[in-house]
């Protein structure tokens, strides 16, 4: 419009600029991603100390079995691209978080001094919550050199002009996941499931947005994340997005569970979780870190099934709450609840409607001594017999977790269809379920 005034012109100009939606380019975010995990992998850690391994995996040795890792070398270097990818992620989520925080309640992520600098920043965030991300302390075990600090500025640098703040609310729940570089995801692989495979079983298996849904195995959350999405769609085609805040908060707070024996795995579902709507605080996630396996005796409880277990906070020393069964509490090191908020706020297990997993597919024989003792000892054993491997003792938890008439999805090998091995398991679910699905790839 040529009448237009100079002066009006430009003011809409500006205010078009301004109000321009941001978009990434999500394959080259992820690519660079990798490039700087690596950058940190390799000057960063100059030794792996027993201290970053137990922070990071609990016990080399069943992290070992369960990754299917040759050698212990080979073992201590997935710690350390853990470790660096766990490190990334803190950095990441506090830039992401500043961004979307209306509050204006931190302070701009900027390069630093010293490596301690870092911590401040971890400081001011867990402060507010999600002092769960940072439970895991990668910053300890980093070298004060000043080629360290140059290498984390260059990252922090990174972050920022990756403009990551503007990723977009669907965008938001999988970018944890997908960005995970070539060589964490190898790590990753036995705690990890392909999100379109989750999305599958998670389709297949829930059918109303109020159904209750946990996994014993979590591993990085990607099934929970994809429970979630499916309760949300069902929730919208029958409300809207009405209340979609509260619907949030009863998802992640009541309706979703995660146990891992991996620190790192309920490092990696907190953030999923909330990374599904980072704007709308939570007090609760309920991921446990603990063996799910161990959990039978108390599962088997009426107590269990009236009022549930209690899974207390995460400490140095948390206590799994099995009075219904022993008449005392048990005291177990290093496991327990975590929250956003990091104060491991208490949860209650109790039966739910459906249990969706990927369980580990680890051979019996090459888990360390003490587990396959406990494996050996384990009453799950009547049920899927001793013979099974690892999954085979998890399919038969989930019968104890489901609700009468409940669902199970699980990711299993197709040698559950054959051989003697599997004969007890296989009869047992034929006996006591309807198999409605199996997806096998062609």
């Amino acid at each position: 419009d040529l009448s237009i005034e100079p002066k009006e012109f430009f003011l809409k100009l500006k205010q078009r600029i301004l109000s321009r939606e941001v978009k990434i380019d999500f394959r080259s975010t992820v690519k660079r991603i990798g490039n700087y995990v690596r950058d940190l992998n390799a000057i960063i850690y100059e030794k792996v100390e027993d201290e970053l391994i137990s922070e990071v995996v609990n016990k080399l040795d069943l992290f070992s079995s369960i990754g299917d890792i040759k050698d212990k070398d080979t073992a201590k270097k997935q710690v350390i691209n853990l470790a660096s990818y766990l490190l990334f992620n803190q950095l990441l989520f506090y830039h992401i978080y500043n961004k979307k925080d209306k509050t204006n309640s931190l302070v701009e992520l900027k390069e630093i001094q010293n490596v301690k600098d870092i911590q401040k920043y971890f400081n001011k965030i867990t402060n507010i919550n999600y002092q769960s991300i940072y439970r895991v302390n990668i910053l300890g075990h980093i070298p004060k050199r000043k080629i360290v600090v140059e290498t984390l500025n260059e990252v922090i640098k990174a972050i920022k002009l990756l403009r990551a703040e503007h990723i977009t609310q669907d965008l938001a729940g999988r970018f944890f996941h997908d960005l995970i570089p070539f060589e964490v995801r190898k790590v990753l692989a036995a705690f990890y499931t392909h999100p379109i495979a989750a999305e599958i079983l998670a389709s297949l298996t829930i059918d109303s947005w109020d159904e209750t849904v946990i996994d014993p195995a979590c591993g990085s959350g990607t099934l929970l994340v994809a429970s979630y999405l499916r309760k949300q769609e069902l929730y919208q085609k029958l409300y809207g997005y009405k209340d979609s805040m509260k619907i949030h908060k009863q998802f992640i707070e009541n309706d979703l569970t995660g146990i891992d024996i991996m620190p790192f795995a309920a490092h990696i579902s907190a953030i999923n979780l909330t990374m599904q709507n980072i704007e709308q605080e939570t007090n609760k996630v309920r991921i446990a870190t603990l063996d799910s396996l161990e959990m039978v005796e108390s599962l088997k409880s009426l107590g269990f099934k009236r009022k549930g277990i209690e899974i207390s906070p995460y400490s140095t020393s948390i206590q799994l709450r099995l009075d219904q069964v022993y008449g005392k509490p048990i005291t177990i090191e290093k496991k327990g609840s975590v929250s956003p908020k990091g104060r491991g706020l208490e949860f209650y297990l109790k039966p739910v409607n459906i249990v969706i997993m990927n369980p580990p597919f680890s051979a019996k024989e090459k888990m360390p001594s003490d587990m396959r003792e406990k494996l050996n000892k384990n009453s799950l054993g009547e049920i899927c017999s001793h013979q099974s491997n690892l999954w085979g003792y998890f399919l038969a938890l989930a019968d104890l977790l489901i609700k009468p008439n409940g669902k199970i999805g699980a990711v299993i090998p197709i040698n559950i269809a054959r051989g003697k091995a599997t004969e007890q398991i296989r009869n047992f679910l034929f006996n006591n379920y309807h198999i409605k699905y199996i997806v096998k790839p062609i």
